[in-house]
This record gives structure tokens, sequence and C-alpha cells, in this order.
């Protein structure tokens, strides 16, 4: 199999994985995985300007990535992008880069997994965060 065959198979297999209520594929050999398993999605956006913490920073961006895939999530996607723990995710200006991709607010973050224990991961990471406002970090 050629490499772009591979990043092909991959890509179907994230696409099938978010389809909105649809039963959760897994990205790697396309078999069911367990009820259990559902998409969440996070949305970040910036708070009020005259509060402490109020401006989404790579930083958070990160932090949650990675607490969904310490929570065991089995596919997560910045903006439409797969992405994981380790990935690049830096500052420029007032848009962040992923994996040299300009990415602007609000931003989501997909992930599919256990839902009650990616719930419990977001809430952990949000109390940590300390937000200004609560609606700077919203998930489904």
């Amino acid at each position: 199999m050629t490499d772009n065959a591979v990043r092909f198979a991959v890509l179907a297999g994230l696409a099938a994985c978010f389809t909105a209520f649809a039963p959760a594929v897994s990205a790697d050999r396309g078999r069911a995985l367990p009820a259990r398993y559902r998409t969440v999605v996070v949305t970040l956006r910036d708070g009020s300007y005259s509060r402490v913490h109020s401006v989404i920073c790579d930083s958070d961006v990160r932090a949650v990535i990675r607490s969904l895939a310490g929570a065991g999530a089995t596919s997560i996607q910045f903006n439409g992008m797969p992405v994981g723990p380790g990935a690049r995710i830096r500052a420029a200006g007032p848009v962040l880069v992923c994996e040299d991709r300009s990415v602007a607010l609000p931003y989501r973050i997909t992930a599919v997994g256990a839902k009650d224990r990616l719930v419990r991961a977001l809430r952990a990471v949000k109390r940590a965060l300390r937000f200004s406002d609560s609606s700077m970090l919203t998930f489904r």
C-alpha cells in the first residue's frame, strides 16, 4: 500500500467517526465501537476582555487535547484536522497554527470515546484552566 493510500484510508476512517449521531466507527479498521463510545464536541472561544485569562491561547487548546487523549479518546480532531496529544499547536498573533495551518476562533475539538470519561476529563481541565468566563469552554 502506498503512503497516499494509507493516508486516505486513515482519513476516511476518521470521517466516519465524526458523523453526528451515527454509530461510532473506529479509525483503524472500520470496526464498530462499543455503544458507550460517542462523539464529544468541545468549543473554545474568547471571553470578556475585561478579565484575567479571557483569551484562549495555544496552551489551553493543548491541555484540552491532552486531557481527551488521556481519557482514552480513540480519535481527536481540531477544527477538522486529526491531531494527537503531541500536536504542534502554537500562537501566531490572533490565530493559532496547528500543523502549519491557520485556525481561527471559535476552536472546535471533536473526540470519539467513552463519553462519561471524556466529560469527566473536560470538567477537570475546565476547573484547572480557571477561565474568567464559563462560556469560554463548552462541550456537548
